[in-house]
């Protein structure tokens, strides 16, 4: 049985035990087994480019310290920090939360449009899509101006986001991407109220390394 494990590369717990509550119930489906670790020393959310770079080589030292009994490693953070970094050190698939949920993205429409979480992470956010070629795809980002560590339990949350999914549906955007882990509770109910495709980045992660991990297979 597959062993994923998944990475939040800030030190806040209550983050990592949201995304556990979305993704443990993908165990039994799936066939696998995921183990969920938060990087202690690293800030309370991931906004900035600083945020980024400060947590890479403690994301690469994370891996490494479990890469005997772990076959994926999954970093469940949209900016991808460290991912570039692992996969020069390791063998195994290490899977951006970014990545995943872009590629997904192309698969619903032309064009996708992105939920981000500040203004502060608007470049950083960009820098990406540059980096993949993807700046033609996108129909805009647009923050929700919550904190990071507030995501998953502000009380206007939801209504937030159904405000900005609006917003880039009227821009174009045939697929909302969630741009950070935190809002994960909130997708269901949001491609409801938007009545279209709502990609949530961890789920994509994981979704990845599960087929990373079948392809090794055949």
């Amino acid at each position: 049985m597959p062993h994923i494990q998944i990475i939040n590369p800030s030190s806040d717990r209550a983050f990592t035990l949201g995304i556990a509550q979305v993704l443990k119930p993908l165990e039994r489906r799936l066939n696998i087994t995921l183990e969920f670790a938060t990087l202690e020393q690293a800030p309370l959310a991931i906004d900035t480019q600083y945020d980024i770079d400060s947590v890479s080589a403690p994301v690469c030292d994370l891996i490494r310290s479990r890469k005997k009994d772990i076959d994926a490693a999954v970093i469940a953070c949209f900016a991808d920090p460290g991912v570039s970094a692992a996969r020069e050190l390791f063998t195994m698939p290490v899977i951006g939360c970014c990545e995943a949920a872009l590629s997904l993205a192309l698969n619903m429409g032309e064009r996708f449009g992105i939920i981000s979480t500040r203004p502060e992470a608007y470049n950083a956010e960009l820098r990406q899509i540059r980096g993949v070629g993807l700046e033609k795809r996108l129909a805009g980002v647009i923050p929700a101006e919550i904190p990071t560590a507030q995501m998953m339990s502000h009380s206007q949350g939801l209504e937030t986001l159904i405000d900005r999914g609006r917003q880039l549906k009227a821009m174009g955007a045939e697929s909302i991407v969630l741009g950070c882990a935190g809002m994960a509770s909130y997708s269901k109910k949001l491609e409801d109220a938007l009545n279209m495709p709502v990609i949530e980045p961890v789920t994509a992660g994981l979704g990845m390394a599960v087929t990373r991990l079948a392809m090794r297979a055949f």
